[in-house]
Order: C-alpha cells, then sequence, then structure tokens
C-alpha cells in the first residue's frame, strides 16, 4: 500500500463484422463475441433507416429521409439517404465535438466543441464561434436558423451565443441552476428557442411554447425534439424513456438497452431515438457530468493493499454502494467505484526483473462483472516498477473493454532503471502519459464505448514531468488525483497545489488511518474546487 504523507518532500515505505443489431467485435482471449450496439430506433411515422456504421454518438441531426450522427471525435456516420459531408476524422481538437445541427436544406451541417469551437461542412456555412473565447461553462449544444444562415450555440450554464442572423432572444446565463443545461432546440419560425436541463426542466424563449417540465424523475434528461406543428416537443431520457409534452403524441416501444444521447423529430411526425447499446453504471455516456465519483481502493490479493482486499467482491461491493450512499444523501448523484491495484509495485525483480507483479485476469474477472451487474465503476491501477505503463495497460485490454471500466496510473512506482520501489518516489513524463491516452482513446473509439476515466494519482510536483504537455483527448476524462495523508490544513494546500486546471478532473484522497481527521463527505463536497473522485484508502 502506498503510505503518501503529504508534507514531507521525501518519506519512503518499503515497496468487424457489421450486422444487423451492430458490430461484433471480439474480446481478447474470449472465444464468445461482444455485441457493441448502436441505437437508431424509430417511433410513430419515423421510417425505419437501417443501422450505420457504428459509432459512439453523442448527438445526431437531419430530417425524415437519413440521419447524421457524430461522435465526441468528430467522427459522422450516416443513416438512411444521408451522405457524409466531410468530418473531423483525425484532425487534433483542443476540446470534444458535444452537437451537431443540420441546414434546412439537408445538404450541410455545423459541429459544435465544447470549447465553443464550430466546423462546417457541405452548405452550412461558418458564421462565427466561441473558440479562443474564455467561457463560464462548456458549450453543450448548436441549433440552426431555418435560413441556414445562422446558428446558436448554449452552454452548460444556460448561457446562449448568436451567430449569423440567429436573433438572441434570452438565456438563462447568470441564473442558478438545479442541473446543467444539455441542449438548444430551435422552432419552426427560428424566432424562439428552448432549453433544457439534465433534470428535465425546460426554458422558452421568443415565440417558444413553454409546456411543461418534469423534475421528479432521477436519471438524466438528454435532449428535446419538438412535434410537427410546434404544439408539443418530446423529451429523451439517458435510459430511453420519453415524455411527451404538450400535443406531442405518445408513441409506444420498448425502453431500450444501453445509453440514449440524442432524439431527432421525423418531419411527417415521430422520432428517431439515437445512442448506444452500453452506458455507464448510474446512466450517463461522460463519466462525470455533474456526478462525482466515489471510491475504495485495495486489492483482491490482500488486506494490506486496501480496503478492497478486506473481503470478497459481494462484501466488498456492498461498502463501496453504502458509500456512495452518503454523498447521495447530501444531494450529489455519486457512483461506487472500486480502484483495484493490478499491477503491484515489489522490492524483488520477479521473474521478469521489472519489480511489478500483475494480478491474472481470472482473479480479476469476478469483480469486473459484479461490479457492472451493480451499477459499480471499475478504475484499473497499475504500479509498473521498471516496466511501463503502456506494456502493462495492454495486458489488460479485454477488461478495458468493458464500458464500465477505465484506467489509473501509479507514477510513484514507476521506476527508471536503476530504481527499486520503497527506495525513490517514481515519476512519469508527459510523452509516456501521451502514449497510454493515445492508445486507450482509440480502444474507447474502435469499440463504441462511452467515455472512459483516465487517471493519474499525484502527491509531488516532480512525479508528472512536463504535465502542461499532457494532452486532453476527446474520449476520455482525464483526472488528476492528489493523493497523500495528513491534517486537514496540508491536505487542503497540497490540493491547491497540484489540482489542474480544465480541460481536466481533479480528485482526491482520504486515509482512514493515516489522516488526521478525515474530511467528512459534507467537507469533501465543501472543497473548492469540488473533486469529481474521492478515494478511500
Amino acid at each position: 500500500m502506498s503510505r503518501r504523507p503529504i508534507f514531507f518532500p521525501v518519506c519512503l515505505l518499503a515497496a468487424v463484422t457489421i450486422g444487423a443489431a451492430g458490430i461484433v467485435a471480439p474480446r481478447a482471449g474470449a472465444s464468445d463475441p461482444v455485441l457493441i450496439e448502436l441505437l437508431v430506433e424509430p417511433r410513430g411515422s419515423a421510417a425505419d433507416l437501417g443501422q450505420p456504421v457504428p459509432i459512439t454518438p453523442v448527438d445526431a441531426a437531419g430530417g425524415d429521409g437519413g440521419l447524421w450522427l457524430v461522435d465526441q471525435a468528430g467522427r459522422i456516420a450516416t443513416a438512411g439517404d444521408a451522405a457524409s459531408l466531410g468530418d473531423l476524422a483525425g484532425v487534433p481538437l483542443q476540446r470534444p465535438v458535444v452537437a451537431i445541427a443540420a441546414a434546412t436544406a439537408g445538404d450541410g451541417y455545423w459541429l459544435a466543441a465544447s470549447d465553443g469551437g464550430v466546423f462546417a461542412f457541405g452548405s452550412a456555412r461558418f458564421q462565427g464561434s466561441m473558440g479562443g473565447v474564455a467561457l463560464n461553462a462548456p458549450v453543450v449544444g448548436i441549433a440552426a436558423t431555418p435560413s441556414g444562415e445562422g446558428y446558436w450555440l448554449v452552454a452548460a450554464d444556460g448561457g446562449v451565443f448568436a451567430f449569423g442572423d440567429a436573433p438572441f432572444l434570452g438565456s438563462m446565463g447568470g441564473v442558478p441552476l438545479n442541473r446543467p443545461v444539455v441542449g438548444i432546440v430551435p422552432t419552426a419560425t427560428g424566432d424562439g428557442y428552448w432549453l433544457v436541463a439534465a433534470d428535465g426542466g425546460v426554458f422558452a424563449f421568443g415565440d417558444a411554447p413553454f409546456l411543461g417540465a418534469d423534475v421528479t424523475g432521477s436519471v438524466d434528461i438528454v435532449d428535446l425534439a419538438p412535434s410537427p406543428g410546434g404544439g408539443g416537443y418530446w423529451v429523451a431520457l439517458a435510459d430511453g424513456a420519453v415524455r411527451s409534452a404538450g400535443a406531442a403524441p405518445v408513441h409506444d416501444g420498448d425502453v431500450p438497452a444501453g445509453e440514449v444521447t440524442a432524439i431527432v423529430a421525423a418531419d411527417g411526425g415521430g422520432y428517431w431515438l439515437v445512442g448506444t447499446g452500453d452506458r455507464l453504471p448510474e446512466s450517463g455516456s461522460s463519466v462525470f457530468d455533474g456526478r462525482m465519483l466515489v471510491a475504495h481502493y485495495g486489492s483482491p490479493l490482500s488486506p494490506a493493499l486496501g480496503l478492497l482486499g478486506e473481503t470478497g467482491p459481494e462484501a466488498a461491493i456492498d461498502r463501496i454502494v453504502a458509500r456512495a450512499a452518503d454523498y447521495e444523501a447530501l444531494g450529489v448523484p455519486a457512483v461506487p467505484t472500486m480502484e483495484i491495484i493490478t499491477t503491484i509495485a515489489t522490492s524483488f525483480p520477479g521473474a521478469d526483473g521489472d519489480y511489478s507483479a500483475p494480478t491474472d485476469i481470472a482473479v480479476l474477472r469476478p469483480w469486473i462483472d459484479l461490479a457492472r451487474a451493480n451499477d459499480v465503476y471499475v478504475l484499473l491501477d497499475l504500479q509498473p516498477g521498471r516496466s511501463d505503463f503502456l506494456s502493462q495497460a495492454r495486458l489488460y485490454e479485454e477488461l478495458l473493454r468493458e464500458p464500465h471500466v477505465g484506467l489509473a496510473i501509479d507514477p510513484e512506482w514507476r521506476m527508471g532503471p536503476n530504481q527499486r520501489p520503497g527506495q525513490v518516489i517514481g515519476s512519469v513524463g508527459a510523452a509516456e502519459v501521451n502514449a497510454v491516452t493515445a492508445w486507450l482513446d482509440e480502444l474507447t473509439v474502435s469499440n463504441g464505448l462511452p467515455e472512459k476515466l483516465f487517471v493519474i494519482h499525484q502527491f509531488t510536483a516532480a512525479m508528472v514531468q512536463d504535465r502542461p504537455a499532457i494532452i486532453d483527448r476527446p474520449n476520455l476524462a482525464t483526472t488528476f488525483h492528489i493523493d497523500g495523508f495528513g491534517t486537514q490544513a496540508q491536505k487542503i494546500a497540497k490540493f491547491d497545489q497540484l489540482h489542474p486546471v480544465q480541460p481536466f478532473d481533479y480528485g482526491i484522497k482520504l486515509f482512514i488511518d493515516e489522516d488526521t481527521r478525515m474530511f467528512t463527505p459534507t467537507e469533501v463536497l465543501a472543497l473548492d474546487p469540488r473533486p469529481d473522485l474521492v478515494t478511500h484508502q
């Protein structure tokens, strides 16, 4: 177990085949394939458009004859008679793509990234963007005017930005919201728009009628679509349920398995639900999105390595679910998480001489499967010794193909060629981190997975060298996790020193035995900024 004093400079202890339902992707080391399903499900009079080439869509747009779907990397997939007009595949992006809007004529579209960047294809004309402008909250949606000569962007705080002939008709910017805004939808006239929030709140501006909202559910709202004539609208939930308001008819259909990310109205009536067959624990295709992850840390091999080794997997699941419930009781959605030490740094070289012992996949598999069945997220933690992080991550590709499994690297245990674990504090450079994230990002995209958590543990500045050069990958939630034990004041000082700025997320570790008066859940939530991940060891 890593005993990490944060207030002393050094204190060491010893040491593809496409089918009707999607793609069949073989799982490394497994005899049976894993089915990764992409949803384009028609309801009402919406036509069956068939299955496009699977991606992990964050949004969709189009009309009666076809749809365009876009993923976080800006790649386009088409359904029906929609033709691809270009995309951002292979283009380095500062921030992930979050939304798409179609030109009315059906021969162009715009993509929007979370930093406010806008990319135009086909007949769609670039009218301006928020790229390079400091935003109070990330952009989450884009909507086009009927003329195709303008568009609106909306941010998570409800701020609206108008370009071209799009009129500014009001916003929720500066108004306290219970949950973030997730999208913007224009009226048929272009003289109004609706904003929809993750809790189901609907905000109407211009000639958009307010037809009611339902904020009583526990599952996130992901999108809104107006019914023909503008007298009603549908709101789609992440679990595939759809709620109707006003004159929008109710269309029967089974709630699909997996994660819905968009709803698109058909011009002649009805709508399509778009998403994937897999979703993250506690719903959502993004790791955080208003949630926080509450974790227990350890290895199934020994109680000396942390909480997870003190019991079997069933009891470990019960304990972390109970821990997360303490945060839920304070009004913060919390995803129970297990961080499993997967390769363990050792004081002896071992058979391969790398001072690191890998845990067999057969030992881990029951924990992974039980976690998925109980909506628990899993992090695989690497302590590579004299090996490297990418080589060790590749050993567990089979497990990382699971939608609820992320990766953590522990630079304290990344040794140089003449170093031994427990004798020095290790370190990692940005180039090695970027190699790992490039591989993990591609694994996520190629397997149609939701956003994957990637954690970098750190408790001294020297542990992560050249940190500003670390790349933020569009399909990963890269999180710097500030470790180390001490008093509350010492932990806050270290947290203030090392926590990253956007676009990265941040976490903190709590040591049950070593901390001096460990933070309570209330005190954790009072930290500024609030951690996205809190781990207990």
